[in-house]
C-alpha cells in the first residue's frame, strides 16, 4: 500500500528507515495514524422448519433457472444486495452530545463471515501460514450457509490509532500492521452496546425466521464476556490513514490539504491513506468523490 511504498522510497520515520537500511529522503510520520472500522459478526440460525426455497446444488443441476431470470431483469434470490437492512445508534442514545451515531448495524442474508482470516498479516506467527480458504464461502454455497443469517456490528469511528511498519527494505515483503483492534475501552463499549441492541431486536423478531444464536460470541452475555469476545473476533477492512492530511505543524501530517507530500516536490497521494480521520460511513464514496 501507499504507506509501505513511501517508506521503502525513503519517506517515513527517520529512525525506522535507518533501522531497515533505507536512506532517508524525508522524515515524516508515515504509518503512525492507521484507522479502521472495527467489526464484529453475530449469527443466528433459521428454525429447522425454515425452507429457503433455494439450493445452489439444485440450481446447478437444473440449468441455473434463477440466474437466467436475473439476467433477464426478473426478481430472484440474486436480486438482493446481501445487506437487507441497516441501523445506526450510540450507547448514549439520540441525545448524545456527539450528534452522530457511533456504530452501524448491518443485517445481511449471507452465510457465516466470521472465519475470514482477517489477521493473517499482523504478526510473525501468522505471516508464514498459508492462507486458509474461508469456511464462510464454503458454507455460503451449501445448505448450512443458507440456514444462517449474519449481522455485523461496525464502529463508525475509533479512539485507537494503529501503526504500519516495514519488516525489511524489500518492497515486496508484507509489512507489519498493528491496527490495535479492541484496545480502546470507549470503542469496546460502543460495540457492546451494538451487540446488546442487536440481541434485543432479534428477541422481538418473528420466530419463524429466528432460531438460536450461533458463532463464537453466542455464549458471551455479560459486558466483560462481550468485551473479551470482541477482542478475540474483531476485524475490519477499511484500513486508512497511513499518510494523513494535516497542516505543517500537525504532528501526524504527511500530506497537505492538496494531497502533496511534505518536503518532496511533485509527489501526491490520492487514496484512502489521506484520511486524518476515518469517514463515518463506508470510505469508498469519499475516495471516489
Amino acid at each position: 500500500g501507499t504507506g509501505q511504498i513511501l517508506m521503502v522510497s525513503g519517506i517515513g520515520p527517520a529512525n525506522h528507515l535507518r533501522e531497515k537500511s533505507i536512506p532517508v529522503v524525508e522524515d515524516l510520520p508515515v504509518g503512525q495514524r492507521m484507522q479502521d472500522h472495527q467489526e464484529v459478526e453475530l449469527m443466528w440460525k433459521f428454525p429447522s422448519s425454515y425452507d429457503p426455497g433455494f439450493s445452489f446444488v439444485t440450481e446447478a443441476l437444473t440449468g441455473f433457472p434463477n440466474v437466467r431470470k436475473h439476467l433477464d431483469g426478473k426478481r430472484t434470490i440474486f436480486s438482493s444486495s446481501g445487506a437487507s437492512a441497516g441501523l445506526e445508534g450510540s450507547s448514549q442514545g439520540p441525545k448524545s452530545e456527539l450528534k452522530k451515531p457511533t456504530w452501524h448495524l448491518h443485517h445481511t442474508n449471507l452465510g457465516p463471515l466470521e472465519s475470514f482470516d482477517a489477521h493473517m498479516a499482523l504478526d510473525e506467527e501468522t505471516i508464514n501460514k498459508p492462507t486458509r480458504f474461508p469456511r464462510s464461502l464454503t458454507e455460503l454455497f451449501t445448505w448450512t450457509g443458507l440456514h444462517i443469517h449474519t449481522h455485523i456490528c461496525e464502529l463508525s469511528g475509533n479512539h485507537a490509532y494503529g501503526r504500519l511498519e516495514l519488516r525489511n527494505n524489500d518492497p515486496l515483503a508484507v509489512p507489519f500492521l498493528d491496527p490495535r483492534y479492541g484496545s480502546s475501552d470507549e470503542d469496546n463499549q460502543e460495540l457492546v452496546n451494538c451487540i446488546q441492541t442487536l440481541r434485543e431486536i432479534m428477541n422481538h423478531s418473528d420466530p419463524q425466521f429466528v432460531g438460536e444464536e450461533y458463532g463464537r460470541c453466542s455464549k458471551a452475555h455479560t459486558p466483560e464476556q462481550l468485551v473479551q469476545c470482541i477482542r478475540n473476533t474483531v476485524w475490519g477492512h477499511h484500513i486508512s490513514g497511513s499518510a494523513p492530511m494535516g497542516t505543517c505543524n500537525t504532528d501526524y501530517a504527511v500530506t497537505d490539504e492538496r494531497a502533496r507530500v511534505y518536503g518532496v516536490q511533485g509527489l501526491r497521494v490520492a487514496d484512502i491513506s489521506l484520511f486524518p480521520t476515518i469517514p463515518h460511513g463506508n470510505p469508498a464514496a469519499v475516495v471516489m468523490m
